[in-house]
């Protein structure tokens, strides 16, 4: 027993077989480390991209909702394109136009008189499908949204309809007065 006492003291490296045996069960050890990092990787870029379009819907439909809301004139001159008046504080008639274009191969741009809402930056995360426009009634707006998930593939689709209070009022008011058409 004092023999391998003395030879484990003695021993100031290691020898080729305890090498071979301990290198497999770091390379397991790794391997097991990697694959999970991996599975943990994937996961994360699959929610960063679910939260991308489910912010990018989110942008959008705000300001078209806060845009229709204050309209005083809605026009639509085809499903992709829509045209909305309302007045500034100096009593003049302004005209918005929200404008989507498809022609990209990696999904389409939704533009705020020329200048692009959708981020052009997320096209690798989030593609815009489809946006269109359908005035139902003279104070409301129907909008179907398709945004699809360039990770997942999944894709959100949103159907709303949008009013503004202006052109509301003012139909009610006729209505009640017994000049507009009935409700």
């Amino acid at each position: 027993m004092e023999g391998i006492k003395n030879r484990l003291q003695e021993d100031k490296g290691t020898s080729l077989v305890e090498l071979m045996l301990v290198l497999p069960v770091y390379l397991l050890i790794l391997g097991g480390l990697i694959g999970t990092l991996g599975v943990f990787s994937k996961f994360y870029l699959g929610l960063a991209a679910q939260w991308e379009c489910i912010e990018e819907v989110r942008n959008i439909m705000t300001g078209l909702d806060r845009a229709v809301a204050d309209a005083t004139q809605l026009t639509l001159d085809n499903e992709h394109r829509l045209i909305i008046g309302h007045y500034t504080n100096e009593g003049k008639l302004v005209s918005d136009r929200y404008v989507f274009s498809d022609q990209l191969e990696r999904g389409g741009i939704l533009y705020f008189n020329g200048q692009p809402i959708s981020n052009l930056e997320r096209h690798h995360y989030v593609q815009l499908k489809e946006l269109d426009f359908q005035q139902v009634l003279p104070y409301q707006v129907q909008i179907h949204l398709v945004v699809k998930n360039g990770v997942t593939g999944r894709e959100i689709s949103v159907d709303t309809g949008l009013f503004s209070r202006y052109l509301w009022q003012k139909q009610f008011a006729d209505s009640e007065a017994g000049q507009g058409d009935d409700l």
